[in-house]
C-alpha cells in the first residue's frame, strides 16, 4: 500500500512540474487522461494516463502512467494532419532501450493527448512492447 502511495504522488508531482519544465525547455508539454493499454510480452497492463514532450529539437519524451511507468526516448516529426506526429522510439522501459514507432494526436490546442499508438522491441531481451491510448 505505501510503494501505490508513494508512486501516486510521484506520478502527480510528474504531471504538475512537465509543463513548467517544457517552458524553460522550449516546446509542447500534453497530457492525456482517458483508457489504453501497455503490453509488454505476455503482461497486459492499464493505461489511464500520458505525457507526452515535443521538444524544439525534435527530440520526444513520452511517459506512460499506469501501475507501473514507462519512459520512452526519441524523435518526432509532423505529419500531415494537423495535430498529429509520427514518432520514432530509440530507448527508455527497459535496460538496453526500445526500438519502434508510432503517432501521437493532439488536440486543437496542443495540450492534450487524444491518440497515442506505438509499437517497438526491446533490444535486448527481443520483447514486444505495444501501447495504444485514447482520451476519454
Amino acid at each position: 500500500m505505501k510503494a501505490r502511495y508513494t508512486t501516486a504522488c510521484l506520478v502527480l508531482l510528474l504531471l504538475l512540474s512537465a509543463p513548467a519544465v517544457a517552458r524553460l525547455q522550449g516546446g509542447t508539454v500534453a497530457e492525456g487522461k482517458g483508457k489504453g493499454t501497455i503490453k509488454v510480452g505476455r503482461e497486459e497492463f492499464d493505461l489511464p494516463a500520458v505525457v507526452v514532450k515535443l521538444k524544439d529539437d525534435g527530440t520526444a519524451e513520452i511517459t506512460l502512467v499506469s501501475d507501473i511507468s514507462l519512459f520512452f526516448s526519441g524523435s518526432w516529426t509532423r505529419s500531415g494532419n494537423a495535430g498529429e506526429y509520427t514518432i520514432k522510439i530509440t530507448g527508455g522501459a527497459t535496460p538496453g532501450g526500445v526500438e519502434g514507432g508510432g503517432k501521437i494526436i493532439l488536440s486543437a490546442d496542443g495540450k492534450s493527448v487524444t491518440l497515442l499508438d506505438m509499437q517497438g522491441e526491446s533490444k535486448t531481451r527481443k520483447r514486444l512492447v505495444q501501447v495504444h491510448f485514447e482520451a476519454t
